[in-house]
């Protein structure tokens, strides 16, 4: 897999696993180096909670490799959302929906992501998204990544009004088999939507440093982690995004962009790899953790959820989430979701 020779890495996995159908290391390897090369559709849909803001969301993709290095996917994403409480926001548009296309490129070192989008939310714009990655040495990898009118998550205000411009770099490291630490500094550039007036920027250092307590499922770790993160609320909102202000004034850059803040957690889990992978088994997965915020105080997050096959070559996942204090407003959010996938017709 590591020398690009796929189908024959698929072989020998597969090979190898009918050997020993219950080992869960050649389980492991078979779903690392083959599965991640199928054909896939998914769907999905979310009920959250996001500060004040209530909604539904449903997601589609189809991802097709037209060749061992180069796959495609559509995607298209459909919130239905609406205010649970008065006071913050007068209004938000009713439906956010975003469709895009995303080409994967497999180098002989590394790869590169990259996405366009159209987005019709408070505003009708399009929008792209750049990645690469690659290994740097045996114990370390890297990545850097460019956006134009992403999707800002800073604050609810952003979410419904606002994009970023954004720029990262970021890595990962390995002490050992158990120990490893990763580390993202980005800075980003906030907009309204529609017509990109200038609200104000940003930079964060993001980290974490884990300990797996047990590298097999369940795949115990421990993790201390946090984020330093700063604002300048140097710009102001327009007249398109009045509307989202009691009163309808044209908005200050504080209605949009938090105070700036550091957050720091522990947190602990296991089985946290099986909501995104392949699993023969229902595996259950939990997060929890306790944060502190320096503007909002203390702080919590945990999930929890179940992932498996229904029928071979398919994955369920289901989970439920909660949360407070990782941002600079303190809002809450709650998150109930169920994600399928099928895998179809593989390279």
């Amino acid at each position: 897999y590591r020398t690009q020779q796929y189908r024959l890495a698929e072989d020998i996995a597969f090979t190898e696993l009918e050997r020993r159908p219950y080992d869960d290391e050649m389980h492991l390897r078979f779903s690392n180096s083959v599965l991640a090369r199928f054909n896939s559709v998914e769907v999905g849909q979310t009920h959250f909670t996001r500060g004040v803001l209530d909604g539904r969301e449903r997601i589609g993709e189809v991802g097709v490799w037209l060749s061992p290095r180069l796959r495609l996917s559509f995607d298209v994403s459909h919130i239905d959302q609406g205010l649970h409480a008065e006071g913050v926001l007068a209004t938000v548009p009713a439906h956010d929906t975003v469709y895009g296309m995303t080409a994967l490129f497999r180098h002989a070192i590394g790869e590169t992501r990259f996405t366009v989008f159209h987005r019709d939310a408070l505003a009708e714009f399009t929008g792209w998204r750049l990645t690469y990655g690659r290994p740097l040495g045996p114990r370390i990898s890297g990545r850097v990544g460019l956006a134009y009118n992403d999707r800002a998550l800073e604050t609810t205000t952003l979410l419904v009004g606002g994009v970023r411009d954004r720029a990262f770099v970021g890595a990962d490291y390995l002490f050992s088999k158990r120990e490893y630490i990763t580390g993202e500094l980005s800075a980003d550039r906030y907009y309204t939507q529609g017509e990109r007036t200038f609200i104000g920027s940003g930079q964060s250092l993001t980290w974490e440093l884990g300990h797996r307590v047990r590298t097999e499922y369940p795949d115990l770790n421990v993790r201390l982690a946090g984020s330093f993160n700063r604002y300048n609320q140097s710009g102001t909102g327009d007249v398109g995004t009045s509307v989202l202000v009691p009163g309808g004034a044209v908005p200050t850059a504080a209605f949009f962009l938090p105070s700036s803040f550091a957050v720091y957690g522990i947190y602990t889990g296991f089985g946290m790899g099986y909501r995104d992978t392949y699993t023969r088994a229902i595996r259950p997965f939990v997060d929890i953790g306790v944060s502190h915020n320096t503007v909002t105080g203390q702080g919590y997050g945990a999930i929890l959820g179940a992932s498996g096959s229904v029928i071979g070559a398919d994955r369920l996942t289901l989970y439920a989430s909660t949360g407070r204090g990782g941002n600079g407003t303190n809002e809450l959010s709650r998150e109930v979701g169920l994600r399928y996938m099928y895998m179809f017709d593989r390279f």
